[in-house]
């Protein structure tokens, strides 16, 4: 297993049709090389699907406002990464065309009991995690 921070990916250029990469990008220290390895060992056209927490939903905002934190970035946990939606666009829109995002089932945190927060729909303003399907240019 390799050091996605210090280590090439152990993969030629160019020889893989598809990158799996759910719940990384936020325990890493430099997301920017991250990016440049899933697009030096991609093959053109191939696939990249990534995860990651999604810190911007209406919680997030209300908590960041009281607290200066966002819900999935914690002392407890080891997610060092957040990107705004912006700058996660700009680290990938050079490399790769966004196909299709997909958000977690809802959550609210005062709705109780939470077994209810299942029945909500996807939805960007209270889905803790998204999901891009993304394609090489």
């Amino acid at each position: 297993m390799s050091d996605l921070n210090e280590d090439s990916l152990p993969a030629k250029d160019g020889s893989l049709d598809v990158v799996l990469a759910f719940e990384i990008m936020e325990h890493l220290e430099n997301p920017v090389r991250f990016e440049r390895e899933i697009n030096r060992v991609l093959k053109s056209g191939g696939g990249l699907y990534l995860s990651t927490p999604y810190g911007h939903t209406l919680w997030d905002k209300i908590k960041f406002f009281r607290a200066g934190n966002l819900i999935n970035y914690h002392k407890k946990n080891n997610h060092i990464t957040f990107l705004t939606r912006d700058v996660f666009h700009k680290l990938f829109s050079k490399d790769f065309k966004i196909v299709r995002t997909f958000w977690s089932h809802g959550w609210i945190p005062f709705l109780r009991p939470r077994r209810w927060n299942k029945f909500l729909p996807p939805h960007p303003w209270w889905s803790t995690k998204v999901c891009y399907v993304l394609k090489k240019k």
